[in-house]
């Protein structure tokens, strides 16, 4: 079955939590010699965006020194001018010394760009760090999602989804084949046509009545 276009890259819901934010857990790597050069101090895992600080030249994932520092947003957001101690060697740091991936020289990127990761959701994909982050996110069958339709509240597996929920919601809109109005799956048993038809022939009425009125105010 070939994936709507509309739904094909519903992200994973656990994105931008912390705990999912972490580094990735050094038991996904598959090139682990390569892995351990960049692993975290903090959470022991291959940063999804790495950082580096530019006094001592440690390394960091992006959340997980920012939460060192007691700030929930991007380091370069960073509003606070006092010093900060590295947790590796103390030294002390200012917003303006750590170094993003996208400001790492090119063997630094090509050497973290090196490393294999395996999807934590289990499926069989493997990447570079950066790729796996958004196959994470956004592209992996067995990342968890929320299902599209309004008031539907359902959270599954995007496999689950495409498989068999994204058909038989019962939130779905279909439209009747008689009076060609929509009407949600759940109230298709008990769909009246001409009860609709009455329905929509007087909020139309009721839309021109305000649209007249209105018209009426202005002159």
């Amino acid at each position: 079955m070939e994936v709507p276009s509309s739904i094909k890259y519903l992200p994973n819901i656990y994105a931008g939590d912390d705990d999912y934010e972490e580094g990735f857990d050094e038991s996904l790597v598959i090139n682990k010699d390569v892995g351990e050069c960049f692993l975290c101090p903090i959470c022991y895992g291959i940063p999804r965006n790495p950082i580096v600080l530019k006094k001592c030249g440690h390394g960091f994932c992006e959340v997980c020194i920012a939460t060192q520092v007691n700030q929930s947003t991007s380091l370069s957001h960073k509003e606070k001018s006092l010093n900060t101690k590295c947790p590796v060697c103390s030294s002390l740091f200012t917003k303006f010394d750590p170094i993003g991936y996208e400001d790492f020289n090119i063997p630094s990127k090509k050497a973290f760009n090196l490393i294999r990761i395996k999807c934590p959701n289990g499926c069989e994909h493997i990447a570079s760090p950066h790729e796996m982050d958004d196959h994470q996110t956004y592209e992996c069958p067995k990342r968890t999602v929320k299902c599209p339709y309004r008031q539907c509240k359902e959270k599954m597996l995007f496999e689950k989804l495409v498989a068999d929920h994204i058909m038989n919601c019962e939130k779905l809109m279909i439209y009747c084949d008689f009076c060609l109005l929509p009407v949600r799956k759940s109230d298709e048993t008990n769909h009246n046509c001409k009860d609709r038809l009455a329905s929509a022939l007087k909020c139309m009425l009721c839309l021109l009545s305000t649209c007249y009125t209105f018209k009426i105010s202005l002159l």
